[in-house]
């Protein structure tokens, strides 16, 4: 199976590590995996290595560190949705709703139906409780709805 990982951290931060683990065992059973993540330091184009079978992208962007660990860098979500539409996967998976994460994965559904698995950072989502509170706002609220609608 060719599987393609979305993640919204720079390289060999936080969920970039859980799928990276997860994705050379993902390897190691045969399958092909690319893994899609920020470039930890500003570059001017996409960045491709071969780590332990796995692919790895990093993509870049001209926002800052901060910006493109959190999943906000409007060129690496562009670039990210591009290459969804150049390149063909049996699964994609979605390793959380970040825009750098949700907007490629709802190309790869809709653009080139292919199926999309939401990992459980949006299960999490749903089981929230969206009182009014300093923990939670209503652009989760309006995201967790999206999120369940497009699913």
């Amino acid at each position: 199976m060719k599987i393609l990982f979305l993640n919204h951290n720079v390289k060999g931060i936080g969920t970039c590590i859980r799928c990276f683990n997860f994705a050379k065992h993902m390897v190691r059973f045969g399958h092909s995996v690319v893994l899609l993540t920020s470039a930890p330091q500003f570059m001017i184009k996409p960045k491709k290595e071969m780590i332990d079978g796995v692919e790895v992208v990093c993509m870049p962007d001209i926002m800052g560190k901060r910006f493109r660990n959190g999943g906000l860098g409007p060129i690496d979500t562009i670039l990210r949705c591009l290459f969804l539409l150049g390149r063909e996967f049996d699964i994609v998976e979605n390793f959380d709703h970040r825009p750098a994460v949700l907007y490629p994965a709802l190309v790869g559904k809709y653009l080139r139906k292919m199926p999309v698995s939401y990992s459980n950072s949006v299960v999490k989502l749903k089981n929230l409780n969206f009182k009014k509170n300093k923990y939670c706002n209503i652009n989760n609220l309006f995201l967790s709805k999206l999120i369940y609608h497009v699913i």
